[in-house]
């Protein structure tokens, strides 16, 4: 092995934990959000014909209720159902009135650990696979001998998450994610990606990246 390729490989890696301190979180912290609206829609709604505006009927609230308890998603779904009526006047229903009194009052709060919601490893897969990409324009392979401590661009996706204490972080999951995600690259999603790959570039300091990027990820649609 060269020594060209091993630098290769650590700036690979470099540039990996990099792309990924900041992407990773927003794309899966933007994936949450998009849950916890979703949850809030499971009770049942009309339409008011004065404001145009949703309304929650309360029907179906004490499913979220009762599962808040040890679901931190279905907490901040009630959390937002709550705002969402008292920013425009509506009338709380029961029983949100009384989980949202309880909110207030400090009586009741969020469950202290992580949930596990639909489409999180789907958006946490897309940006790896993203990242192997990026670690293929620097001319490595994207993956190694299974057998072997290879150098690869899976393996330097791997080698990164392993320093963020991110998971996946073993080499064979990041070589699955790819070969299940592998596909042309749309000219948008590149185009994000080098974006992305400019921001992290800069000399901005971490908080304003971060800013950057999950505007760009919003204004992207994604």
């Amino acid at each position: 092995m060269s020594e060209k390729t091993k630098t290769d490989y650590q700036v690979a890696v470099d540039g990996t934990q990099e792309f990924l301190s900041d992407g990773l979180r927003i794309w899966v912290e933007r994936q949450k959000r998009i849950f916890v609206f979703e949850l809030a829609y499971t009770v049942d709604t009309f339409v008011d014909e004065e404001t145009g505006f949703a309304r929650w009927t309360g029907h179906g609230v004490d499913h979220l209720i009762a599962t808040s308890n040890n679901d931190p998603l279905s907490f901040d779904a009630l959390n937002y159902i709550a705002c969402e009526l008292l920013k425009f006047g509506q009338p709380i229903p029961e029983p949100l009135v009384s989980f949202t009194t309880g909110v207030l009052c400090n009586e009741i709060k969020r469950p202290n650990k992580k949930a596990r919601y639909c489409g999180a490893n789907a958006w946490r897969d897309k940006i790896i696979f993203m990242a192997v990409i990026k670690n293929l324009n620097l001319g490595l392979n994207a993956v190694h001998d299974d057998s072997k401590n290879g150098i690869s661009a899976c393996g330097a996706v791997a080698e990164a998450l392993q320093r963020m204490g991110e998971k996946p972080s073993s080499y064979r999951h990041v070589k699955a994610i790819w070969e299940k995600e592998k596909r042309p690259v749309p000219p948008l999603e590149q185009s994000l990606l080098d974006e992305i790959a400019v921001i992290n570039s800069s000399d901005c300091d971490h908080h304003e990246k971060s800013k950057a990027i999950s505007s760009l990820i919003k204004r992207s649609g994604r």
